[in-house]
């Protein structure tokens, strides 16, 4: 990924340019996805029951009437809509991305919050005036990580919130998705042995955003309330061209997202306080 930031806006801004899905609930699968099944997956893993439950809990607990919140790297404002159907105008919403392009496609789908363009790196904002920032599997679409923590505690007040959704090393409940990742890995260590993969000129390898982001919060002096799953993962792309059908696949994605096995959730909350 371009380590530029005004290379990285263009970058961004080209991805949001080409949506080929805009009723998915994600930005990135507007782009990504190859089919409606990858689209029915995707909005899934949105939507479905035990995760909204999740997100619906997190939030009461954390995010008081009059509170002022921030999300970084909002798309197109999906988790603003979420935390407006929990409270309503009772709450001050800010979103931003780097991306004009987001910006304009989050001000159709959702025009309540106060949007701003802005990579999370260097935010355009006082010192301690939010009350809780939340960063939703964004972290591996930016240059430096740290940097969008550090700022993160930077603008949040004494005793803010800061929720983020990263990802998780998980295992294919099919496992042979898993088994053929695992072996080309395995032959791109051999004959690269120094070098970190990631699947996308858009994104930082997950091992590597992982590590950096928890560095950062160590540095900070982030104080961890919670952490737990959010949401078990299938490589919808890979069955559905052997023509596994989308509706067996759901059913195993809802079977592991219902059952207390981590080792098929892909992403995970952390819940810090300042």
């Amino acid at each position: 990924m371009n380590t530029n930031s005004g290379k990285h806006r263009e970058l961004m801004d080209s991805l949001y340019s080409g949506l080929r899905f805009p009723e998915a609930a994600d930005l990135w699968t507007s782009f990504f996805a190859e089919t409606k099944d990858q689209i029915q997956y995707s909005n899934w893993r949105h939507l479905n029951a035990k995760r909204q439950e999740i997100e619906n809990r997190v939030w009461k607990k954390l995010i008081h009437p009059k509170a002022k919140v921030l999300e970084i790297g909002c798309g197109k404002g999906f988790f603003l809509k979420r935390l407006h159907d929990n409270f309503g105008s009772s709450i001050e919403y800010y979103g931003l991305d780097i991306s004009p392009i987001a910006i304009h496609h989050a001000q159709n789908y959702f025009n309540y919050p106060k949007y701003m363009v802005s990579s999370g790196e260097k935010l355009p904002l006082e010192s301690s005036i939010f009350d809780y920032i939340q960063i939703i599997s964004t972290l591996e679409h930016v240059i430096h990580p740290s940097l969008v923590i550090k700022e993160a505690y930077r603008v949040l007040k004494s005793r803010g919130y800061l929720y983020i959704v990263i990802h998780k090393t998980s295992l294919d409940p099919l496992l042979v998705s898993s088994a053929c990742s695992l072996a080309e890995m395995f032959l791109k260590k051999l004959f690269n042995k120094d070098k970190q993969y990631s699947t996308s000129k858009y994104s930082l390898p997950l091992p590597l955003v992982r590590d950096e982001t928890l560095k950062a919060i160590k540095e900070v002096n982030f104080k961890m309330i919670e952490r737990n799953d959010l949401v078990s993962h299938i490589n919808v792309g890979f069955y559905r061209k052997r023509h596994v059908p989308i509706s067996f696949l759901l059913g195993i994605a809802e079977l592991t997202n219902a059952l207390p096995l981590s080792i098929f959730k892909n992403l995970e909350y952390r819940i810090y306080r300042k």
